[in-house]
């Protein structure tokens, strides 16, 4: 069973090439992108990028929808 993405698998993963992902790499870790896994260089969690990027997803619904769901202003609960 394969637990871990190269950066090659990582960066096809994310539809960017290698080179891609190494210039975005800080970005996305800024953006709380797991770093690769320690004592294995340039090996990542396969869970860890997919719940990642699944996490991702779901931000942006939740920020796009979100107002939808707000109260109208002056609502006060009882």
């Amino acid at each position: 069973m394969k637990l871990v993405f190269t950066q090659q698998e990582v960066a096809e993963a994310l539809q960017k090439s290698p080179a891609e992902f190494s210039r975005l790499r800080p970005h996305l870790e800024k953006l709380g992108f797991p770093k690769a896994l320690a004592g294995i260089e340039d090996r990542w969690s396969i869970m860890d990028v997919i719940n990642w990027v699944n996490d991702q997803g779901e931000r942006v619904v939740l920020t796009t929808h979100s107002a939808e769901f707000l109260p109208p202003p002056g609502y006060k609960l009882s």
